[in-house]
């Protein structure tokens, strides 16, 4: 395999990038950009980013990974995650520029950088698919319900916090407001979709290409997702769309920190690309 670092130009910014090319009797002529959010970089929360690069580009898939502008090594002011679509862009042309002959190109991102590559907006037929990795759509009611259902109830059923609270380390008073407080917010005024996550559904539903979410159980985020998704046409999409493929990783975290986690989520992206194609 082979590993180059190219320099792209955005609105006329410099923006680093590094391409991971396939060895040429693998080569699938498939090509997956890596988009960045928040306060990442290109290499990704203990290298998961050049990690799954480097695991596709044994597969065939030629990765495009690159830091958007005004983050790690690129240069200009960083637009932010909900308005950077000139970078993304920018990365697929400098891809498809570096790499002729691609039949297919897709979106892959992580938290935000999920987020981003869902909302970007492509010509038709341009983005071949969507890997969205617990993808953010934060609200103040989905994290309530997460903390609810995933942190409070665990927390009053752990022995230790009854210990702790017995031994003066927990301040019951206090434990019990903010559950309350999460309670009330859950149930504030019905549910409405989060303005991210119907965004993140229309244009992905327009689009009509196949998408893989990859949600970590041990996520607030991943799990977030999954309380959204409750909204009947979200939850009908997600359910009955043979593009859409959900798939849930048990004990894994935000970033996939533990390897047996990364290297799970690697073998479930990399056969999900493979055989996009055919879908």
């Amino acid at each position: 395999m082979l590993e180059q670092a190219i320099t792209l130009t955005c609105e006329g910014a410099p923006m680093l990038a590094i391409l991971h090319s396939p060895p040429p009797e693998l080569d699938r002529k498939i090509g997956v950009v890596v988009v960045v959010g928040g306060a990442q970089y290109r290499v990704g929360s203990h290298r998961m980013f050049v990690s799954l690069a480097r695991n596709l580009a044994a597969a065939g898939c030629s990765v495009l990974r690159f830091d958007r502008r005004g983050t790690g090594d690129s240069w200009g002011e960083d637009p932010g995650f909900e308005d950077c679509n000139e970078d993304i862009q920018t990365a697929v042309r400098g891809l498809k520029d570096a790499v002729p002959g691609l039949q297919e190109i897709h979106l892959m991102g992580l938290c935000d950088g999920a987020t981003a590559a869902a909302i970007c907006y492509f010509p038709d037929d341009e983005i071949a698919g969507y890997v969205m990795i617990n993808p953010w759509i934060r609200s103040p009611q989905t994290q309530a319900r997460v903390l609810l259902d995933h942190y409070y109830k665990s927390r009053f059923m752990d022995r230790e916090f009854w210990r702790e609270l017995f031994a003066g380390k927990v301040h019951l008073l206090q434990s019990i407001k903010e559950y309350i407080n999460f309670w009330r917010n859950s149930r504030s005024h019905g549910f409405v979709m989060p303005t991210l996550q119907s965004e993140i559904f229309y244009r992905l539903k327009r689009v009509n290409k196949p998408v893989l979410f990859a949600l970590s159980e041990n996520d607030i985020t991943g799990q977030e997702f999954l309380v959204g998704a409750r909204v009947v046409s979200w939850k009908d999409w997600l359910q009955n769309d043979p593009r859409v493929t959900l798939v849930q990783f048990e004990n894994a975290d935000h970033t996939f920190s533990i390897p047996a986690s990364l290297d799970k989520l690697a073998s479930v992206c990399r056969d999900w690309l493979i055989n996009s194609i055919k879908s």
